[in-house]
């Protein structure tokens, strides 16, 4: 673990960031694929609609609750009932949230304050609603993330003419102040010139803009190079470790901390892996005029796009590839 994932950090416990090390761009790709299709959590299915006035249509009112996230694991989820019982006497809008939403049996724990419907004066709703278990191969409502991405880091150094006018000390002192001030990472530089890596940009607060500004302003307040100088000063690029990229992954979560979806992903990948070696792997040579052919049941883009990077690898394949026919036709070729 320690060899691939670093600067682990989570935020107001819905959030997770950390650095990726040593693993190809498809192995990170599959942690994004796995948690958005395989891994299991909860949502609400049945939906017994007995009364709704209101202006939305019970398709739409029944998408609406459905969408409201709940947690990964639930205890007896088979004797969970919500009821949501609501009506308007006034003559001014009612807004219906899920703190409106009653758990008559079992335990359940639902985000309030999410606005489902408006009621107008003499509406009503009365429905029941149960959960069930599922994936976001079924439903996107089943998808236990709000957010899951990766992206390239990017080493940020700058011109080696500049970087050489620098001292032993205040090279360090300027790589802290890029890490405290700037947000670039300091746990590894590419190169001897480099000041840090750049990931995710934390909305307004380190874009490439305000690093390259802020970097001819740290060297011009120490004399540097003049801050009106218009050089381009600050390279980036790609950034390697071992011959491969690093990646900056976050997700962000609902209910749940972030780390136990992640241990999730991870076992997911695992098992995937597990049932591809127990799988019966068809040879079809009817489909290709050259090489072997195989077709594998059940999988999709994440092994596809594993198995294919793999065999690249070894010396004695020319080239591997893969197609999937059609998104609900679960097989690759």
């Amino acid at each position: 673990m320690n060899n691939h994932f670093k600067n682990i950090e989570i935020n107001d416990d819905i959030e997770l960031k950390m650095n990726i090390y040593n693993l190809d761009t498809c192995i990170v790709n599959s942690f994004r694929r796995i948690v958005l299709s395989d891994v299991i959590s909860n949502a609400f299915d049945k939906i017994i609609i007995k009364t709704n006035t209101s202006i939305i249509n019970n398709e739409i009112l029944s998408h609406r609750l459905s969408l409201i996230p709940l947690e990964i694991d639930i205890d007896d989820i088979d004797n969970i009932c919500v009821e949501l019982e609501v009506s308007n006497s006034d003559y001014d809008k009612k807004f219906v949230t899920s703190s409106d939403l009653k758990v008559i049996s079992g335990k359940i724990n639902i985000i309030p304050n999410i606005l489902l419907v408006e009621l107008r004066h003499g509406e009503k709703i009365s429905l029941k609603m149960y959960p069930i278990k599922g994936n976001g191969k079924k439903h996107a409502k089943f998808q236990p993330v709000s957010v899951c991405s990766f992206k390239i880091n990017e080493d940020v150094r700058i011109k080696q003419d500049i970087w050489d006018k620098l001292s032993v000390k205040s090279k360090k002192t300027f790589r802290k102040y890029c890490k405290e001030t700037l947000s670039l990472d300091g746990d590894h530089y590419l190169y001897d010139n480099s000041i840090g890596a750049y990931g995710f940009k934390n909305f307004n607060e380190n874009t490439k803009n305000k690093i390259v500004t802020g970097v001819k302003k740290y060297l011009s307040d120490n004399g540097i190079m003049d801050e009106d100088e218009n050089k381009d000063v600050v390279i980036f690029n790609d950034q390697y470790y071992n011959k491969k990229y690093v990646y900056s992954f976050k997700l962000e979560s609902h209910l749940v901390n972030p780390y136990i979806i992640f241990s999730k992903i991870l076992y997911q990948f695992n098992q995937k892996i597990i049932d591809l070696q127990n799988k019966d792997i068809e040879i079809d040579n009817q489909s290709c005029n050259v090489g072997v052919c195989f077709i594998i049941e059940g999988e999709g883009h994440t092994i596809g796009n594993i198995l294919s990077k793999e065999l690249q690898k070894d010396d004695r394949v020319k080239y591997s590839y893969y197609k999937m026919k059609h998104p609900f036709d679960r097989k690759i070729m």
